[in-house]
């Protein structure tokens, strides 16, 4: 554009409509500098953003993994306490078996203790008749002995002798 515009200058009145051209191709120029100006900008702006699009993927890739291994962890940990859970269970219905065992066997020595008891009274009813029984003998040998020294001292009297 400088070159066109010195010839025209040189070139005088015939020049002038090259000297319309070079202004022309002069703000051409200088609006394609401007342009491709704009358009580095754009391009670096791009480019940084990319670059930033780049690392906020990498960090989000990173939280993802991090969290990716905190959900392994929690889902570790719940069949961990799952599986604790079910021998809790298990070891609930073995004791509460266990239990039910107990209460039987209990009830049971209840019921036989209480047919000891029962029959205990029954011997013990019987010994005091069997007491009652031989209080009754004793009297009845005491006054037969009576009877017996009664009698024996009748035949003394009537005895001759």
């Amino acid at each position: 554009a400088l070159n066109a515009t010195i010839e025209a200058a040189t070139a005088g009145s015939a020049g002038r409509g090259f000297a319309v051209v070079a202004s022309e191709i002069k703000e051409l120029s200088k609006q394609t500098a401007d342009a491709t100006n704009d358009i580095v900008s754009m391009v670096n702006n791009i480019q940084n953003a990319t670059v930033n699009i780049s690392e906020y993927t990498q960090t989000n890739s990173e939280i993802i993994d991090e969290v990716n291994s905190y959900v392994k962890n929690i889902a570790a940990s719940i069949e961990e306490q799952l599986a604790t859970s079910n021998e809790i269970l298990k070891n609930s219905v073995r004791i509460s078996n266990n239990i039910q065992g107990m209460v039987s066997n209990v009830m049971s020595t209840s019921q036989h203790t209480n047919q000891i008891s029962d029959e205990m009274n029954v011997v013990t009813g019987a010994v005091t008749n069997l007491a009652e029984k031989n209080n009754q003998i004793l009297s009845n040998v005491s006054n037969l002995l009576e009877l017996s020294r009664s009698l024996n001292d009748l035949v003394k009297r009537f005895q001759v002798g």
